[in-house]
Formats: structure tokens, sequence, C-alpha cells
């Protein structure tokens, strides 16, 4: 267990991002393949309007894991957010493909 990751993860679910982003950079320093401390990095780097940083958090994140439906959303996501809409359709598509039914649920 990685508490790094989870105190990042609850500070989140507050709303206190900028302590979640400290805690979750902790968290992938520690733990470089805990495909989910990147993906909530990319969260928190996001909601922060970090979008580029987020992508490559999310891309390190689908390395890890790549069947992760989740982690396309996100990405698709994400992609969207920095306007690369033909990216984020293809993203989602993939998603969809991996796992329908947590397609498109993911945070953004």
């Amino acid at each position: 267990l990685n508490v790094s990751a989870g105190r990042g993860r609850a500070l989140l679910g507050l709303g206190r991002v900028a302590e979640a982003l400290a805690e979750l950079e902790r968290a992938v320093a520690a733990e470089p393949k805990n495909a989910e401390a990147h993906a909530d990095l990319g969260s928190a780097l996001q909601r922060l309007g970090r979008h580029g940083e987020a992508l490559e958090s999310v891309d390190r994140a689908i390395s890890i894991d790549p069947d992760d439906a989740d982690l396309h959303a996100r990405r698709g996501h994400i992609l969207k957010s920095l306007g690369r809409s033909a990216e984020s359709g293809a993203a989602l598509e993939r998603a969809a493909r991996a796992g329908p039914a947590t397609a498109g649920q993911a945070r953004p």
C-alpha cells in the first residue's frame, strides 16, 4: 500500500487538489509502476488546468495497464479539453472496446 497514493486520492476527493498533487507526485516517485497513482496524478493535474501534463500521466498509466477502460476514457476527456477531438473520439472508442460498462464514466 502506497500511503501517499491513498492520501492523495483522499485529498483529491475533498477538493484539496494542490495538496493532493504533492502527495500523488510522491506516490509515483515511490512506485513508478503504479498505474492508479499515475491516473490520479493525471486527474489532479487536469483539475488544475494542466491538461498537457495530465495527458502525460494518464499515458504513463495506460503504458502500465493498457486494458483499463477507465484510463482510456480519462485520456479521451483530457484530449477533448486540449481541443484534440479526433484523438479524443479514438480514445473513447478504445475505452468502449476495452470495457463498455465503464467507458465514459471516468472522472474528467
